[in-house]
């Protein structure tokens, strides 16, 4: 396929997520509200332009994805990852990951093209993750307090307490319980159960119906994962030992990743979706192959898979739009409803303003959706608890069912709990109910509330 054809499908493709991004009109998350911070700039106009630098820079990554395997594998490789709506989120909501996304790629491109020392440059990629993730996305890795052996020497000492206080105990010399009971063999195995996990294929290809109730966006549509065990098929019966080294330097480059991020598991495994990807590629293009030397079964299996492809991405992004709290992160959505309704109304009458920071930082949305006028004093940003403190008139209260009424451990809060808020004077301007509990003990409404 020539070079501009190309050019021209990943515009096409461009196009339409842009245009998919405007009427999905999600709100800002918390990691593109940092770059505005520090750009000190805001409103609506900015978060565009923000998602449209990311565009542009998830065409740059294509480019030297393009530029770092082959030609034939490329155009399929491209074609699934578009389609995906994790790839669709990775530059309308992270562009801090899409940025890390590109270093990476850029690092593996000259790994491949033996452009320096490859192994003096497959180590300065890992620690450059390591430090990306940390320092940049702020990531708090739970494999670093796996890695201490303060955490492995208290469960070594558990074990020898607990054992040693039963009252039939199997008499064992201690040279060989510690054979068995010791902070490297702990380490190790707390270790290796962070890295386990990798390569979920519930997390990869059933996020459709969340086998594993956890919220995460689709990363492959199902019928995708039979498209990969061909590939698979095909990959090993090629035995092409560059292929292979490219393939597997990038699943060590998607481990390191995964044991060294944290959140949703569809952003810990996105860089495993680049190898697999690879792989796909390799089955379509085979099957393209044996569909045209008349194989039948081939045939068929092309047109089945790609009708079902082709109706999963449509109506997944349906979905996207009319079901947004299922799949997005619920947070911002709140703020979102919070600032809204705060919007319509004159704040200049009311004294104090409670916006709760339970979920996130509510100043930084403040100053996206209102401006400057955040900076005012009677601005208070952080979680409240009405059952307890002392209710002011004149004051504005943004927050969770549970700080109207006080926490509930069970996370159980009364169904009339807007009654028993009204009876004290309170009144109600505006209250939603959420999909997800993201506040544990507050319940699963947030409410904007005045008293006069």
């Amino acid at each position: 396929m020539k070079g501009w054809i190309l050019t021209v499908l990943i515009t096409i493709a461009m196009v339409i997520q842009s245009i998919l991004a405007i009427v999905i009109n999600y709100p800002p998350t918390e990691e593109q509200l940092k770059i505005l911070l520090f750009l000190d700039i805001n409103g609506n106009f900015s978060l565009w332009l923000l998602r449209f630098l990311s565009l542009i820079l998830l065409g740059l990554v294509l480019r030297v994805w393009q530029k770092a395997i082959s030609e034939k594998i490329f155009k399929w490789s491209l074609v699934m990852l578009l389609i995906s709506p994790t790839f669709f989120v990775l530059w309308y909501l992270f562009p801090l990951m899409l940025l890390k996304v590109f270093l990476v790629m850029s690092v593996i491109y000259l790994i491949i093209g033996n452009k320096f020392n490859r192994y003096l440059l497959v180590l300065f990629l890992i620690l450059g993750i390591v430090g990306y993730n940390r320092l940049i996305l702020n990531n708090r890795a739970a494999v670093f307090n796996k890695l201490s052996f303060r955490d492995a020497q208290n469960e070594v000492t558990t074990r020898f307490v607990t054992e040693d206080s039963l009252k039939s105990k199997i008499e064992l010399p201690l040279w060989w319980r510690r054979t068995a009971y010791n902070k490297i063999f702990f380490v190790y195995k707390q270790v290796t159960a962070e890295v386990l996990p990798f390569f979920d294929l519930e997390t990869l290809f059933f996020q459709e119906v969340t086998p594993v109730g956890q919220k995460s966006i689709v990363m492959w549509y199902w019928p995708e994962m039979y498209v990969l065990i061909f590939g698979i098929y095909f990959w090993l019966k090629r035995k092409d030992k560059k292929l292979n080294r490219n393939i597997l330097l990038m699943f060590l480059v998607a481990i390191t990743d995964f044991v060294f991020s944290e959140g949703a598991s569809y952003r810990r495994l996105f860089l495993i979706m680049w190898p697999t990807s690879i792989i796909m590629a390799i089955a379509w293009e085979e099957m393209i192959i044996l569909s045209k030397k008349k194989y039948i079964l081939a045939s068929w299996c092309l047109g089945v898979v790609g009708v079902l492809l082709i109706s999963a991405f449509g109506f997944n992004f349906y979905d996207l739009k009319v079901r947004e709290e299922y799949w997005f992160d619920n947070r911002p959505l709140v703020f979102q409803f919070w600032y809204k309704n705060l919007s319509k109304i004159d704040l200049n009458n009311y004294q104090k303003i409670y916006i709760s920071s339970l979920v996130g930082d509510p100043k930084a949305y403040c100053n996206f959706y209102l401006g400057k006028v955040c900076e005012d004093k009677k601005w208070i940003f952080k979680n409240f608890n009405l059952a307890e403190d002392k209710i002011n008139n004149k004051t504005i209260y943004a927050g969770f069912a549970g700080e109207f009424v006080g926490p509930k451990f069970k996370n159980d809060v009364s169904s009339d709990w807007q009654k028993q808020v009204e009876l004290r004077g309170i009144s109600f301007l505006a209250v939603r109910n959420l999909r997800d509990t993201i506040a544990n003990q507050y319940g699963n409404e947030v409410a904007v509330a005045v008293k006069e």
